[in-house]
């Protein structure tokens, strides 16, 4: 019992000394993210911004949000981009999808990961976080990821640690966050997204604050 009072008076010390020192250093300045910028036309989807109520709006507390729908000329497919990015996540930070599809009536068919490859990517490789989700005779493919700066993780775990660690050794907790999504009915609208997400992945990219 002793030795447990003591390791946890050791790491509440080594928390407190980071906050300490944390608190000489001087504020990083960086520009958040212009998501206007990813283009409006990505091959033969065409894009049109839309948003949410002022009360959404306000409960996501973002410092800059995108939420557009992708319209593939022809089909009338349509595919949802939305964006947001946080830049304090000591103040605010992103919600897991999951929770507000449930609240929207949809249920989860598919709770997982999948990489998709992504040419322009260092790595190649994207693992990104992906649901399946239903509501009546409608399956909703999602997909997303967090980002902080140049690291891409999927994992509201990790999430957090890069979120202690950044504020210590970085003087920064901003998020950005990703998440793209489609109305699917086979097999071909779910490889058309992760086709969609292959060409948008390089725009996105640009705006990410480094």
């Amino acid at each position: 019992m002793g030795k447990k009072i003591v390791i946890v008076f050791l790491l509440l010390s080594l928390v407190g000394l980071g906050l300490f020192f944390l608190s000489f250093r001087s504020s990083k300045n960086w520009n958040n993210p212009d998501f206007k910028n990813i283009p409006v036309k990505i091959n033969n989807w065409e894009g049109k911004d839309e948003s949410f109520s002022e009360e959404i709006y306000q409960r996501l507390a973002a410092s800059e949000t995108l939420l557009r729908k992708y319209t593939k000329e022809g089909t009338g497919e349509v595919i949802y981009l939305w964006a947001a990015y946080y830049r304090d996540q000591m103040k605010s930070t992103a919600h897991i999808p999951r929770i507000c599809f449930i609240g929207q009536g949809w249920n989860t068919q598919f709770d997982g990961k999948e990489d998709i490859e992504i040419n322009e990517s260092p790595k190649n490789i994207l693992n990104m976080k992906k649901l399946v989700m239903k509501r009546e005779n409608s399956n909703q493919v999602i997909y997303y990821w967090f980002q902080s700066q140049d690291k891409i993780f999927n994992d509201e775990l990790y999430k957090n640690i890069y979120r202690f660690t950044g504020a210590v050794f970085n003087n920064r907790t901003d998020l950005t966050f990703i998440r793209i999504s489609m109305i699917t009915a086979n097999d071909k609208d779910a490889e058309q997204l992760k086709q969609f997400i292959r060409d948008i992945y390089p725009s996105i990219q640009k705006e990410i604050p480094r």
